[in-house]
Parts: structure tokens; C-alpha cells; sequence
């Protein structure tokens, strides 16, 4: 039977045997909603941008800047997601933030729209969509034995009654409350340091000209954690009031349980205190690495606690990190821990081959090369890590191949564009260089390894106003 149920249970078996040809021409007319937004999910995979559109926004006539067609986009946070990215690879930044920054407020596990928010350099706090940073400050701590926390205050309170009543019945009540949610989803980032051209490396570069942000200026303070003090005092114990019994409870039963020891306190307001710093450490790092303000990501990023610092998307983070600021060596041990950590793990390959390319070690870039297209043959990083090790080798020619075959499995892959660019300036190619750099431009307007590409070939040919 012929009807839309049937046509998506279809298209959904052909898109995840990857046949999406197939399903994209089973969902073609498609009106429900979850029919659209998997229509528009093929069209986005296939390059095909305006149908994408149209899918999401319910026709060819309803456009972008109409609102009431942007509040019916199917699948809510998730569909507004896809056509943020639509528009970002549209060339429409400015349109794509406002879908990110729509999906995030439907939706504030959409941590992959907040990435995509920092890619384009949107100068928006994640406190906006992640709640407050901080669970409390330190002026809002007392530490005279814990007996002015939210807990023990109930005591001195003129409704015992109502405090005591809550506490029976096992309810809980807290000053603060920690919203940070998070989520995880791999984001392609171009804006990577690359090797130089090398024809150009005779060029003499300003020492202040790092890019990066690595300033040490205006370093964020170091977090400590609130010390209990010990000192007792007449009046720091709050009033007791005495109240009757209870008709029927036990004598063991009327005593205040909603009293905690004093450890008990501190230990909670501690560990809400590690809690509440992680999340902001997590939620600003990826905004600071982006803005390449590398210094203070690094720093955010080490007060995380060893359990989430040792995670694979940190470790990555921080290796990039250490790569931007062109400390190749510190990268390289990051990046090789991660790899032995998880060598399954595609994202950050091609950071960890072009450190390897710096540090000029042809025996570990040959062996990861090889390791990585023998695991993986469709990853685009993959292609990445085997062009780099055929450039250090000097074999322009094949790694330009290689290149090629990056970009052909992603379009969208930047690094891809601007190493192409590197190996035709080595084969001294200026035309097509400049091709690649431009493509790369287009697909990142902030990729500044590609505007760097430019401008070196403009000062080679003295055109120095363009330089």
C-alpha cells in the first residue's frame, strides 16, 4: 500500500544500507514531516542544498527569512539543525547562526549546533543555552561549620513544621541548580595549522604575527575550592526552636533528619562546586579554541577533572590546542597517547600527520599512513595522513592524489583544499594553488591557512597590494 508510513519505514531501510538515491526518489512529494526531514537529510548528503531546503522549509515557495515556515521546520532542534548546516555550506552565515541559535534554545542537548555556532565565530556565551557556569561563589558560602548552608538554615526557621514535613517525606530542596547539559558530535573543522608551501620557506614571519591568540594576557583566575573552616563560636549556632511532639511517632522518630553532619555538607557543595567549573570548562573551551584564543582554552580545558580530561574529544581538543601554538612536540605526545588510547578514532588524524610532517618523522608518518588506510579506506582523514606522508617524502604528484581523494569522499573537507594548494606551489603550479585556496575559502571563509596560501603566492609574484 502506497501510503507515507509505508514510503518512510522504505527510504529509512534503503538510507542505512546507504542507497540514498533510492530513498531520496521513495520520499520525493513526501508531506509528513518525518518523511521531509529524512528527505531533506539525502538531498543534504548528496550536495543537493535547495532541495535540502525546500524539504525543510515545506516547498519551493516558503523561503529562509519567513518565520512561520522556520517554526514548522520538522523534527523541531534537529531539523533546524540540518538547515543551519544548509546554509552554512549555502555561503549564508548569518542565517545559519540564527538556526543554531534557535535549535539550541529548543533544545539545549544540541551540543553539535553550539560547535557549529563557534566554527562561524559567533560571539555568543554558552551560558545562554547552558545555564549559569558557576553553581555558587564563594561570597554565597559560609564557612563557619556549614551552619548557614541551604541545609541547616531550615533549623533557626520560624516554619519548622513545613521544614520538617518535606524532610519525612524524603524531598530534598537546593540553593542552585546545575543545567549544563552535554552531548557529543563530531564537528569537521578545517582551521588547522598546515605545512608551509615548501618554496616559501625562506619568507621571514613577524614574531608577533602568531596565530592563535596565545597572549598570556588576561588570564582566567585559578578555581579553588571553598575551605570549611572549624571554628566554633557561641553564636554560630543557630537558635533551636522546641516544638510538640507528633501524635503517634516514636520517640526515635521526632528528632530533625533533614540536619546533615557537617562533612556531608561540604562534601556536596564541593562536588557541586567540581561539577558546575567542568561544565564550564566544557562549555567555553570549543568558543576560546575557535576564536584561536589558545592559551585560555588550554587552560580551561586542564581544569577539567582527569576522568573527563582523559576523554578522547579533550585530548583531541587539547592536542589541537598545542598544535596551534605550533609547540609540535607537546602535541605530538598528545596526539600519540590519543591514538594509542583509541586507534579507531578518525577525528584529529590529519592535526596528528601534519605535526608528524613538521617534525619531519618519516618512520611514525608511514606507519600511521598506512595503519589508517588499512582500517579505514572511506575516511577522508585518512587520504590526509597518506598525502602528508608522500609530501614529506617529496612526491608532490602522489600526494596531490591522495588530496584529491580526500576531497572526493567530503567536498566539504577543507584541510583537503589547502594541502591540494601546498603541493602545486611545491610543483610550482601558482594557478592552480590559488584555485585551491580560493575553493578552501569558500567552503571556510575563516580558514586563515588558505588566505596565508594566497598571500604567500601573491608576494612570490611582487603583486603586493593583493599580498
Amino acid at each position: 500500500h502506497p501510503t507515507e508510513e509505508n514510503a518512510h519505514l522504505l527510504a529509512t531501510c534503503y538510507y542505512r544500507s546507504g542507497q540514498v538515491t533510492r530513498a531520496m526518489a521513495v520520499l520525493s512529494g513526501a508531506k509528513r514531516p518525518e518523511n521531509r526531514y529524512l528527505l531533506a537529510t539525502c538531498c543534504f548528503q548528496q550536495g543537493k542544498l535547495t532541495e535540502a531546503e525546500n524539504a525543510l522549509l515545506g516547498g519551493e515557495n516558503r523561503f529562509i527569512d519567513d518565520m512561520d515556515a522556520i517554526d514548522h521546520v520538522p523534527a523541531g532542534a534537529a531539523g533546524l539543525y540540518l538547515l543551519g548546516r544548509v546554509c552554512k555550506r549555502g555561503n549564508r552565515p548569518q542565517r545559519a547562526v540564527d538556526c543554531f541559535v534557535k535549535s539550541l534554545e529548543m533544545d539545549g542537548f544540541m551540543w553539535s549546533a553550539y560547535e557549529q555556532l563557534c566554527e562561524l565565530g559567533a560571539n555568543l556565551e554558552a551560558s545562554r543555552f547552558f545555564g549559569a557556569a558557576t553553581c555558587f561563589t564563594n561570597e554565597e558560602y559560609t564557612a563557619n561549620n556549614g551552619s548557614e548552608s541551604a541545609e541547616c538554615r531550615s533549623d533557626a526557621s520560624d516554619n519548622v513544621e513545613d521544614a520538617d514535613s518535606l524532610d519525612d517525606e524524603g524531598k530534598e530542596t537546593h540553593d542552585c541548580n546545575n543545567n549544563a547539559p552535554f552531548s557529543e558530535d563530531r564537528s569537521t573543522d578545517g582551521s588547522y595549522a598546515t605545512p608551509e608551501p615548501p618554496l616559501l620557506l625562506g619568507l621571514a614571519t613577524p614574531n608577533n604575527a602568531t596565530i592563535g591568540g596565545t597572549s598570556s594576557a588576561a588570564k582566567p583566575l585559578a578555581y579553588k575550592t571553598p575551605n570549611v573552616s572549624n571554628t566554633n563560636s557561641d553564636n554560630s549556632h543557630p537558635e533551636i526552636v522546641v516544638k510538640k511532639p507528633r501524635v503517634g511517632a516514636p520517640a526515635m522518630q521526632r528528632r530533625a533528619h533533614h540536619r546533615r553532619p557537617l562533612a556531608d555538607s561540604s562534601e556536596k557543595y564541593q562536588a557541586n562546586a567540581r561539577l558546575s567549573f567542568s561544565s564550564a570548562a566544557f562549555d567555553g573551551s570549543p568558543q576560546k579554541l575557535s576564536g584561536y584564543m589558545c592559551r585560555e582554552a588550554l587552560e580551561m580545558l586542564e581544569r577539567l577533572p582527569d576522568s573527563q580530561q582523559a576523554s578522547g574529544w579533550a585530548q583531541q581538543q587539547i592536542g589541537r590546542t598545542h598544535f596551534e601554538m605550533a609547540d609540535y612536540v607537546k602535541a605530538h605526545e598528545v596526539f600519540r597517547a590519543l591514538h594509542r588510547a583509541e586507534p579507531h578514532r578518525m577525528e584529529g588524524l590529519d592535526l596528528y600527520s601534519t605535526t608528524l610532517w613538521h617534525l619531519k618523522d618519516e618512520v611514525e608518518l608511514s606507519y600511521l599512513a598506512q595503519q589508517a588506510t588499512d582500517f579505514d579506506k572511506l575516511s577522508c582523514e585518512a587520504w590526509c595522513v597518506a598525502g602528508n606522508c608522500f609530501s614529506l617524502q617529496k612526491e608532490h604528484d602522489t600526494a596531490l592524489a591522495f588530496f584529491q581523494r580526500a576531497i572526493q569522499l567530503d567536498p566539504s573537507f577543507t584541510y583537503a583544499y589547502t594541502l591540494s594548494g601546498h603541493e602545486y606551489v611545491a610543483n610550482e603550479d601558482f594557478e592552480k594553488a590559488v584555485n585551491c585556496y580560493r575553493h578552501a575559502i569558500r567552503t571556510d571563509p575563516r580558514h586563515y591557512n588558505a588566505w596565508y596560501g594566497l598571500g604567500t603566492i601573491y608576494y612570490r609574484q611582487e603583486k603586493f597590494e593583493f599580498a
